[in-house]
């Protein structure tokens, strides 16, 4: 079921869920802007007042480590709150893999300078675990979930109740001690996350310090773990800005995400808004076999009368095709096949024999002007033995070691002829969206 959200919002993905309410990224339509939008489910009138002016407190904080609030409102029973989208995965999904120790310690420094920054701005995050501990790529650590957050000068919180996860929440707060110093809370629940971050980094005597039990023993602030950590982590292995492995995470992540809400979006017949979310699914992840099966047919046509079909209906439309085509073949049906390709401009079908692919049909498909050569894809040639020239549909090319060529998705011809004009390798090739397929010639293959 496709997610309802205010006017002014569309192309809705699901980012995240939890007890106190659901996260999409959508976009914001008054500034073409992508945001994370967080919806608040809450009867309470009283209360959704409260989480307006929470949010208000955290639109102060000025931090790279922090996504910035842009608007809270409310909306039917709803608070809604529009941040800044934090393109990353949370390290829930970095622990799946393996990491090493260069990606540990990474991780590590970027989340005690998190914290640091944090509490040197007067403000408690009070629910740190590793769900709300996101890495974005080519940024490091992103603090989320604010929802428990508090300044900790704002005397109207000084007695606030006593919230958090309890696998990560400190002993003081577990006891029910509401007069607990949230900043030194926070330095537990960071050491009890570092714990699993720093596993097999020979970082026991750093942790230990966080993990005092009692308050008063502990370490009190994010500045002072980041003291210490610079002083302890100049005996570690060194690290650098790199980390790959997040970055392939993310894209993957966020890539299936785009093209599950694509899918919600189309059986909506929100055609427009599940397209470009589709090609950006691809963008992400070309390998994206949902999202590829889903743009390979998609069917939201052009402006004309029919243009309001059904993206299955699109598809019923090709196998009709199909069907003609067999019923014309009659008995050769044996010998020949129904190629369909799809580009940016039209969906076409295809007879192919044993000498000739024969246009059957073809069916236009809408225009985006904002996304015009975006359905572009890669061929990569290797040619084993410099003789001839390769021809790619009509454009002739040198016979260099590889040929690297961006082309339209769809139906391409490719060719190796000899100076003496004898055909050495010929193939008709279907191109995806965003797909990159290579081609390696064989050695002096002859085709008559």
């Amino acid at each position: 079921m496709n997610p309802k959200i205010p006017d002014g919002y569309s192309h809705p993905v699901a980012a995240g869920e939890g007890a106190f309410g659901s996260v999409y990224r959508v976009k914001q339509k008054s500034l073409g802007r992508w945001v994370a939008l967080k919806i608040i489910f809450e009867k309470n009138g009283l209360k959704r007042k409260e989480y307006c002016r929470e949010a208000r407190v955290l639109a102060q904080i000025e931090s790279p480590f922090v996504p910035q609030i842009y608007d809270v409102f409310e909306w039917h029973h709803n608070v809604c709150i529009a941040m800044q989208w934090i393109r990353g995965v949370s390290l829930n999904v970095l622990f799946e893999d393996e990491l090493t120790k260069r990606e540990r310690i990474l991780i590590a420094s970027g989340l005690i300078g998190a914290i640091a920054d944090l509490h040197g701005q007067g403000v408690a995050h009070r629910d740190l675990k590793p769900a709300n501990i996101f890495w974005e790529p080519g940024k490091g650590v992103v603090l989320v979930d604010f929802g428990f957050s508090r300044n900790v000068n704002d005397s109207q919180n000084s007695k606030s109740i006593i919230q958090g996860t309890p696998a990560f929440m400190a002993p003081e707060l577990r006891e029910g001690n509401p007069g607990a110093n949230m900043v030194c809370a926070d330095v537990y629940s960071a050491g009890m996350v570092l714990k699993d971050i720093l596993e097999g980094c020979d970082a026991d005597k750093f942790t230990e310090r966080l993990l005092v039990r009692d308050p008063a023993k502990r370490l009190t602030s994010g500045m002072e773990v980041k003291k210490v950590w610079n002083d302890y982590s100049s005996d570690l292995i060194g690290y650098d800005d790199s980390f790959s492995k997040a970055e392939l995470k993310t894209a993957e992540k966020i890539s299936r995400r785009l093209s599950d809400a694509a899918r919600l979006l189309i059986g909506s017949k929100k055609f427009n808004e599940g397209y470009d979310l589709l090609l950006e699914a691809l963008d992400e992840n070309p390998d994206n076999n949902d999202a590829v099966e889903q743009i390979s047919r998609f069917g939201a046509l052009s402006k004309r009368p029919y243009k309001s079909i059904p993206v299955y209906g699109m598809v019923s439309i090709v196998l009709g095709l199909s069907v003609v085509v067999s019923y014309k073949i009659g008995m050769d049906s044996g010998k020949k096949s129904i190629i369909k390709s799809v580009t940016d401009q039209e969906v076409k079908v295809y007879l192919k024999g044993d000498d000739k692919i024969e246009p059957i049909q073809s069916i236009p498909v809408r225009q985006n002007d904002d996304r015009s050569g975006n359905l572009d894809g890669w061929i990569i040639i290797d040619i084993p033995v410099k003789k001839g020239f390769v021809f790619i549909d009509t454009v002739r090319y040198e016979t260099t070691s590889t040929i690297d060529v961006k082309l339209k998705s769809g139906l391409h011809e490719i060719r190796w002829i000899d100076t003496d004009e004898t055909v050495l390798y010929r193939e008709s090739v279907t191109l995806l969206p965003f797909q990159t397929k290579r081609i390696p010639l064989p050695v002096q293959k002859k085709t008559e």
